[in-house]
């Protein structure tokens, strides 16, 4: 009876967290674009526009990075 059972040695809760972090690669150029209309029109008046451009430059960076970095750790994870 034990042996009809399939069993699988991966873990596969880290699917959808897989998949959920691939589609937040297309999120983030939309959440840059957030980002960048919140500086200019809503906080312009208290920044300059170089350091407007260049939070937000640095903003997108860090999002798009910190993304790859769970993802190619998922990714790791569920290769080997």
């Amino acid at each position: 009876m034990e042996n009809d059972m399939i069993t699988s040695t991966r873990p596969t809760s880290h699917v959808p967290l897989l998949i959920l972090g691939w589609l937040a690669l297309l999120l983030i150029p939309g959440l840059g674009f957030f980002i960048g209309w919140y500086c200019f029109h809503v906080a312009d008046d208290r920044l300059s526009t170089s350091v407007t451009v260049t939070s937000m430059k640095v903003a997108r960076f860090l999002s798009y990075f910190l993304v790859l970095a769970i993802m190619a750790w998922i990714t790791i994870d569920l290769v080997t």
